[in-house]
C-alpha cells in the first residue's frame, strides 16, 4: 500500500499481489475453487440450470472432472481471473 498523493482525501494505492506468491499458494487455492465450481455446475442438481460451460473452450480443463493443474489451465486462470478485495 502506498499513498496516491499528498492529499489525505485521496484513496491509497493498493496492490494486494494476488497470484504472485513464490510458493504458488494463491494459484493452488484458485484452481481448487474453480474445480469445485465446475463440479457443482456438472452435478445432477444443476442439470436443469446449466446448459454448457462457456469458458474456457478448448483443453485447458479436463472434461471428466480430473482438473490436473496443467500449465495451460494456470495460464488461463491468471489471464482471465478478476479478484476483488
Amino acid at each position: 500500500m502506498k499513498l496516491a498523493s499528498a492529499n489525505v482525501f485521496d484513496a491509497p494505492l493498493i496492490d494486494p499481489n494476488f497470484l504472485s506468491d513464490p510458493e504458488g499458494h494463491d494459484l493452488q487455492v484458485l484452481s481448487e475453487v474453480v474445480d469445485l465450481a465446475r463440479s457443482i455446475a456438472r452435478s445432477d442438481a444443476m442439470a436443469g440450470v446449466v446448459d454448457a460451460e462457456l469458458s474456457p473452450s478448448g483443453t485447458a480443463f479436463a472434461a471428466d472432472g480430473s482438473e490436473a493443474r496443467s500449465e495451460e489451465m494456470l495460464r488461463f486462470l491468471c489471464a482471465h481471473t478478476t479478484l476483488f478485495y
